[in-house]
């Protein structure tokens, strides 16, 4: 009594380094035979966030279309979206971009891509880079960007802005689908020392 037995097939993957898992969707990261990684993801598929070209749900995994093979992490949090990390410092996305949450500058009533889009900067709107973690909320997505001090960097959103948590001294800002600057919390330039970000 009380003794359980997990019993496995032996035909299932079992070479995932990383798994993240979104709202009713996981996604895990698999090596590559000739180096390098791909993602496979399954669930829910209603915004593309699967990645897989669809909306169609999966109830076993398959590979995101469309994205690099120098993979070297995902972005966490609780979305309809999921966001990965590239060796570059570059990082893409897929699925839900309601407000413009995938932050590749598509307006949010382009809802969601069903395959990886870019991260970009609302300063240049060119891809961001030296990414190195990104976290994603229901309706938002924040990344923390090297900034060349090392163990630190910039805190950057995109996304929902009605209760201004984009961070930037606007509330409801009409365009936020690029990556917009962190206001430092002195009011003097932006937050350019943080160690670690979390999105809910």
């Amino acid at each position: 009594p009380g003794q359980y037995r997990l019993e496995v097939e032996s035909s299932r993957p079992d070479d995932a380094v990383e798994i993240v898992s979104g709202i009713d969707h996981v996604c895990v990261r698999r090596p590559l035979g000739g180096g390098g990684y791909r993602v496979q993801c399954w669930g829910a598929n209603n915004y593309g966030q699967l990645g897989d070209g669809t909306t169609t749900t999966r109830a076993t995994p398959g590979d995101v279309i469309g994205l690099p093979s120098d993979i070297v992490g995902f972005g966490y949090g609780s979305s309809h979206r999921t966001c990965v990390r590239l060796s570059s410092g570059e990082a893409r996305c897929f699925g839900h971009n309601g407000f413009g949450g995938l932050a590749s500058g598509a307006p949010d009533r382009d809802l969601f891509t069903t395959s990886p889009v870019t991260m970009t900067l609302a300063a240049a709107e060119f891809p961001a880079t030296g990414i190195r973690q990104i976290c994603t909320g229901e309706f938002m997505s924040c990344v923390l960007r090297d900034r060349g001090v090392a163990g630190v960097g910039e805190v950057l959103c995109a996304g929902a802005d009605d209760f201004g948590q984009m961070g930037d001294g606007v509330v409801a800002r009409a365009d936020a689908s690029r990556l917009q600057a962190v206001i430092d919390p002195s009011g003097v330039g932006t937050f350019d020392d943080a160690i670690a970000i979390t999105c809910s």
